[in-house]
This record gives structure tokens, C-alpha cells and sequence, in this order.
């Protein structure tokens, strides 16, 4: 049997389902009321169940759609919704909230036992909590479960045949024959010779078709296939369903590659270092094993065995070495996440390094608070896969790192199945940074923002991603940098076509996202909660441009076209406008007592800027900014709205933000979410009619072709479509608003 990688979950996104019936008592205590009442207490609400009808056909954990009408509208009270055996078994319960309408849709989790005959029971009773249940209704036609066992799966990709570099990055995608909503996915690549590698675990999120990728650190040759499995338990249990893909692909390697071990505990660095039994004792040895100053004629991948990484076996320095595509230099857990734990680490001019399920630890006193748990700076295409990145100590005695993770002057960077955690600024920091992506990852505990993106950074998707107790706030697209910082041709905006989509933001002091400086910058399909409660829930306003000592770059710079200034000092900063900044289909919900403490948004006034600064004057935070298709419910009634107010943006005249506009074309206030778990990490909808009149919309393209000319930086990706949802599910017109397309059942 492969191996499955035992890379740490993402935090769970999915509400526990009911694994069987109701309790017995609660079942009998149920039935008991039933049978008790007379049909006169039926009263004059009757009930007709319109879904499920006819018979049909579910796999076991797959969702169902129950539908009904009433006879007249209800605005009080509550419905029961069921799911009974023809043996007479309840399962599946959830209570749905009267709305006012005589129409209903809810959604039931089917934690039953594989059977046919089901059928579907609703019941009404005027007091929600209480009193007997007086009309009832039953669904006109039965319905089977299947074992998930008999849940097949059919890869789509890759298909066909292809060919990748050793170390390349392998995308798989697949669709089930019904949606499943317990267990996991199992994905490999298999060799023709049997060999099992690039093992993952793939957590089922509801849906019927995932993607995944998978790092092909495997040996060069052809008849290469993908296989996924699933089983319906987590953690244990036999793969029951197996799929593989329908065609074979070739790993190529036009270079070999050099493997060298390191054993912490009982290596030797006096040792050939080619295998387990004769691994070095330090990092630092593998590492200067490795040649400087030119491309590798060779890749590398060093392999750590478990232990933990002292300061004194590993480089003070890492420095100048430089993989190739098909050449990647690796260094990674030999025996998975996990197994290996490393302080923290320097990395200057290094090209193609995958950095792969390790932990990083620094910070806890106050000697060691300061500096990055993880730096890069100057270096290209940068892999950091399923590591745990922690600064320990207090953020509020700043005994932690500054960053957590710290990316400067960089270019192809992604992160992705990281938790990266425990700073006084921010958890990941990204200056002068072009390229790249940062995916499902978990990050918090950070001082300042979660992420920012800043300098110049530009052409990046944030997606996927958990962000939570972080004090400034979650991401923003922008912020403020000294001018020498930068990097040409990127001397304008401090963020350009970023994209941050999909992602879940909870748990922040200040905003649960923003853009400080922004060009082409889309913030769509996000959830956030429990946000702003010292500041505002969504900011956009300028970011600021200083010049921090370098005097002389500051001033080539601003000869080049660039914005700033050469003058060193905060009064001497300037302001960087928005551009292009869109708002769409976010699910902004804050529970009752938890509030924004000034407003929804804060869209800044327009600000001066100086001469020869280059920077258009005024500086606008709202130039093109399009708020459509969100849902925000915090606070009262009457809080601001941050937008058309005295000292803000989106005044009267503004083609496309103005108060008026973001009333209308938003909910705020005016529908209330209701989310299943979320003081339990379940922050999806809960199904039922709880978000009518509540309509997300397609998002445009941006127009392009109005970005500075001098120095023109590359235009980036116009395209505003977002495929999935962050379960992978397929998006489609008419969903709600927030990071799932699919609502829930309510515990």
C-alpha cells in the first residue's frame, strides 16, 4: 500500500455531520408529540415537500435538497426537516427558521445507512424551541443511499500524454460520481514499475470535482499516471474507490540529480553524505556541497532526517546558488512534515529552491525577538510547500520575530499548504515582489496585517487561504515602502494585479482585508468575520511612498517616471492612489455584540501630493472603485457606511462609488447570514432561505491599458473570472456571496 504524506490538514471548513440518527430520546420525545396531537392542532398551515420527488439516488454523505411550500406565509416559528427509513429511523435533523414566506429550500447532510425507501418528513410548529410539531408533510416519492464505497472517481487531469521536469509542478483534477462530504482523498503518482511517489491527502469539501497539484520529485522516465483514491474516514481506513489517469506523462531530467542526507542526531560531516547510512550531521555541510556562483549542472535534494536543527548546523548565510527548472535545488523531510524542525534562515540570490514540509522555529526572548523566522531576498522561483513556520514568543512584548516570513526584491514565489504564524508586524511581508501565489495556507497570531503584498509587488492570487488573530488586520494590497526599496519597472503603485479570492478572514482587530496603493486590484468571494472591531471591516485608501536614506536611488528613480520623493522623513512621504479597485461578492458577518467600531468601509478623501513627486494631484483612494454583490451585516443600523460622508471618498460625482451606489447594489445590513459553526471553525452559509434578495453578480474585466507609462510595467491579467470556490467546487451564476458556493446544513 503507498504511502500517504502526512502534511498537517487545513484548519477544517466543513461542519461536522450528524454520524446517525437522532437520539433515541429525542426521537422518541418526537414521535411522542406527534402521535399525541389531534389533527385539529394541525392548525391552518399545511405543508407540501416538492423536493425530492420520484425516485432517485444519493451516495452516502452527499447533500439533499429538500423543498416545500405552505399553504400561507409564516413569520413565526419553525420547521423540522427529516430524513425516515422505511424501518423508521430519523436521521439528519436541522431546524429551519420561519422567513415570512410560504416557500423553502434546506439542505440535509445524508449520515445515513445505505438503504432504499427513504423519504423525506418536514413539520411545522408556531413556537421555535418549543410546543408540538402541528402540520406535517412527507415527500411524494422515495429516494436510495448507496454505500460511499460505490463512489467512483474519474480523473481529468492530466490526461493525454505529456512531458514535465523533475521537480515540476503536476496539476491533478478529478470529479466524483456524487458529491461526498466525510472522509479524504488519497492522490500519488505511480511509476510503470510500481513505485509510489508525491503522496497527498486531499480533504472531501461536499463537491464533485477537486484539484490538487503535486511536486514531481521523482526519477526521470515515461508511462508515468496519476492515481486518486478515496476513503470515507479520515485519518484510517481502507482506500474503497481508485481512480487513475487516462493517460501516462514522461519526467524528464536533462541533468541528474545529486541526493544528499543529513542526520542531525548521528550523522558525520567527515561522511560521504549519499545515503541514510552515511548522512552528514549539518545542514551547513550539504549546503556548501552544492556549488556557487553559476546554474547547476545538477539538481540537488537534500534530504533531512528527523531531529531538530541547532543554529550551529545550519548556514548563517545561504547564499548564491542557483537550481534550474529541470534542476530544482530541494531540501526536504526525508520521513514528512513534522519530522524535522530548523531556526530560522537567511536566503539571498538562490534560484529554484523548494524548501518542503519543514518547520522553522525562532523568537521567544527577548535576545532573540527581532529579524524573520524565514528571509528571502533577491531570489527566483521559490517553493515553500506544506512547512510550519513558527515565531514563538509574545507579539505584544515583541519577543517574536518581526516577520514571520519576509520576501524582498523576489520574483516567482508561491506558499502554499503552509502555517506560517507568530509575529510583531506581520506574519508574511512581501516587498518589490513579482509573480507568484499564496495558497491554503493558515496564517495568524500576527501584530500587524496577516499578509501584505507592498513595493511594487505585483501579479499575485491570494486564495484559499485562512487569516485570523491578527491586530492591524487580514490583507492589503499595498501599504507603505521607502522609495529605494523598489524595483523597476514596478516604481508606481505598491500593488499591481493582485488577486485575493476564496479566502477566509476571521478574528481581526482592524480590517478583514484592504488595498493601501493599488492598481488592478480584485477582492471577490471572500468570508469574513468577526473583523474591524477597532477600526472598519474593509479599508481602501492610499498607501504612502517615502525615501528611507538612499538618496541618490530615490532620485534615479523619480527621473525614471517612478512616484515618490528623494526627501528623507515621515512628513516628507507621499501618497500613492487606488486604481481599479474591485469589491465583489464578500460575505462580511460580524454576531451580534461584535461590531466595526467607525464604519463598514473607510474609503479615503483625495490628498495632496508634492511637486515633482510624479504622483497625479490630488492622490485618489477611489478612482474606479466598484463595490457590487456583497453582503455586510455589523453593527447597527445605523452605522456608517464609511463611504460619501463628510472627509471620505465616494462623494457625490463619482461615476462608480458613491454612497448611493454601495447601498444599492450591496446588502448592508438589510439580510442577516447565518453561518453553521463559526465558533467552531465552520464559517460556510447554513442552507435555507436566509440570504434572499442578496445577489452576487459577474465580476468585468478590468480594461487595461491605463497604467503609467515611464517605466511601463507588464499589464498582468485583466481576467476577473474565479473558476471554484475554495473547496474546488465549480462556481456558477446565482451563488451566494463569501468563500463556499455550497450552503450547509446547520448542526
Amino acid at each position: 500500500m503507498p504511502r500517504v504524506r502526512t502534511a498537517e490538514p487545513p484548519r477544517a471548513r466543513a461542519a461536522g455531520i450528524l454520524a446517525g440518527a437522532l437520539a433515541l430520546g429525542a426521537v422518541l420525545l418526537l414521535l411522542a408529540v406527534w402521535l399525541a396531537s389531534p389533527a385539529a392542532a394541525a392548525a391552518a398551515v399545511s405543508l407540501k415537500i416538492t423536493a425530492p420527488t420520484g425516485t432517485s439516488s444519493y451516495a452516502v454523505g452527499a447533500g439533499l435538497t429538500v423543498s416545500w411550500t405552505t399553504s400561507s406565509a409564516v413569520s413565526a416559528g419553525e420547521f423540522g426537516a427529516w430524513v425516515r427509513s422505511p424501518a423508521g429511523g430519523w436521521y439528519a435533523a436541522k431546524l429551519v427558521p420561519a422567513a415570512g414566506s410560504s416557500s423553502y429550500t434546506s439542505g440535509l447532510i445524508l449520515a445515513v445507512p445505505a438503504g432504499s425507501g427513504y423519504q423525506a418528513i418536514v413539520a411545522y410548529r408556531p413556537t421555535a424551541g418549543s410546543g408540538a410539531w402541528s402540520s406535517w408533510g412527507t415527500s411524494p416519492g422515495s429516494f436510495t443511499v448507496t454505500d460511499s464505497a460505490a463512489v467512483s472517481l474519474q480523473i481529468t487531469a492530466p490526461t493525454g500524454t505529456s512531458s514535465y521536469a523533475v521537480g515540476a509542478g503536476l496539476t491533478v483534477s478529478w470529479t466524483t460520481s456524487s458529491a461526498v462530504s466525510a472522509g479524504e482523498f488519497g492522490v500519488w503518482v505511480r511509476s510503470p514499475a510500481g513505485g509510489w511517489y508525491a503522496a497527498k491527502l486531499v480533504p472531501v469539501a461536499g463537491s464533485t470535482s477537486y484539484t490538487t497539484g503535486l511536486i514531481l520529485a521523482v526519477p526521470a522516465g515515461s508511462g508515468y499516471q496519476a492515481i486518486v483514491a478515496y476513503r470515507p474516514t479520515v485519518g484510517s481506513g481502507a482506500w474503497s474507490s481508485w481512480g487513475t489517469s487516462p493517460g501516462s506523462f514522461t519526467v524528464t531530467a536533462t541533468t541528474t540529480t545529486v541526493t544528499l542526507w543529513v542526520d542531525p542526531a548521528s550523522g558525520s560531516d567527515a561522511a560521504a553524505g549519499t545515503s541514510r547510512a552515511t548522512a552528514l550531521r549539518t545542514l551547513s555541510a550539504a549546503w556548501e556541497r552544492v556549488p556557487a556562483g553559476a546554474s547547476l549542472a545538477a539538481g540537488y535534494h537534500i534530504r533531512l532526517l528527523p531531529g531538530r536543527f541547532l543554529e550551529d548546523a545550519v548556514p548563517g548565510w545561504m547564499d548564491d546558488r542557483h537550481g534550474g527548472a529541470g534542476a530544482p535545488l530541494v531540501i526536504e523531510a526525508a520521513d514528512g512534515p513534522g519530522t524535522v524542525t530548523l531556526p530560522n534562515l537567511n536566503i539571498h540570490g538562490c534560484s529554484y529552491l523548494q524548501l518542503v514540509d519543514l518547520a522553522f522555529e525562532s523568537g521567544g526572548t527577548a535576545a532573540s525577538g527581532g529579524g524573520n523566522t524565514l528571509h528571502f531576498e533577491a531570489c527566483d522561483h521559490v517553493l515553500l510547500d506544506g512547512c510550519r513556520v513558527t515565531g514563538l514568543g509574545s507579539r505584544e512584548d515583541y519577543t517574536t520575530p518581526q516577520e514571520t516570513v519576509k520576501v524582498n526584491q523576489c520574483s516567482y514565489v508561491t506558499i502554499q499548504d503552509c502555517d506560517v504564524s507568530g509575529a510583531w508586524n506581520p506574519a508574511i511581508d512581501f516587498v518589490a515582489v513579482q509573480y507568484g501565489a499564496i495558497l491554503r495556507n493558515k496564517i495568524h497570531r500576527a501584530g500587524d496585517w496577516g499578509i501584505y503584498l507592498k513595493g511594487g509587488s505585483a501579479y499575485f492570487t491570494i486564495e484559499g487561504n485562512e487569516i485570523y488573530d491578527c491586530q492591524n488586520g487580514g490583507f492589503t494590497a499595498g501599504q507603505g515602502t521607502g522609495f529605494e526599496f523598489m524595483v523597476s519597472p514596478w516604481l508606481h503603485y505598491e500593488a499591481t494585479d493582485v488577486k485575493f479570492v476564496n479566502n477566509v478572514v476571521h478574528d481581526t482587530e482592524g480590517a478583514g482585508m484592504g488595498v493601501n496603493g493599488g492598481y488592478n486590484i480584485l477582492l471577490a468571494w471572500n468570508t469574513l468575520y468577526r473583523v474591524g472591531r477597532r477600526s472598519h471591516a474593509i479599508e481602501i485608501v492610499q498607501g504612502a511612498r517615502g525615501c528611507d536614506g538612499d538618496a541618490a536611488r530615490c532620485r534615479a528613480y523619480l527621473a525614471a517616471g517612478g512616484w515618490g520623493t528623494a526627501t528623507s522623513g515621515d512628513d516628507y512621504a507621499q501618497p500613492i492612489p487606488n486604481r481599479n479597485v474591485f469589491i465583489f461578492n464578500n460575505l462580511v458577518c460580524n454576531p451580534d455584540g461584535y461590531q466595526s467600531a467607525w464604519s463598514h468601509f473607510a474609503l479615503s478623501a483625495p490628498l495632496p501630493t508634492a511637486p515633482g513627486s510624479n504622483i497625479p494631484s490630488p492622490a485618489l483612494a477611489d478612482d474606479n472603485v466598484v463595490i457590487r454583490g456583497n453582503v455586510l451585516w455589523n453593527g447597527p443600523p445605523d452605522l456608517a457606511l464609511g463611504i460619501g460622508e463628510e472627509g471620505t471618498g465616494g462623494q457625490p460625482g463619482n461615476p462608480v462609488c458613491t454612497a448611493a451606489l454601495v447601498l444599492a447594489q450591496n446588502a448592508v445590513n438589510t439580510v442577516r447570514p447565518i453561518m453553521v459553526d463559526p465558533e467552531h471553525g465552520d464559517y460556510r452559509l447554513a442552507s435555507g432561505a436566509l440570504l434572499a434578495g442578496a445577489a452576487t453578480v459577474a465580476i468585468p474585466s478590468f480594461a487595461g491599458g491605463d497604467r503609467p507609462a515611464r517605466p511601463l510595467a507588464p499589464q498582468g491579467e485583466l481576467s476577473n473570472a474565479v473558476a471554484t470556490d475554495i473547496s474546488g467546487s465549480a462556481r456558477a451564476a446565482g451563488d451566494p456571496p463569501g468563500a463556499w458556493r455550497l450552503r450547509a446544513a446547520t448542526p
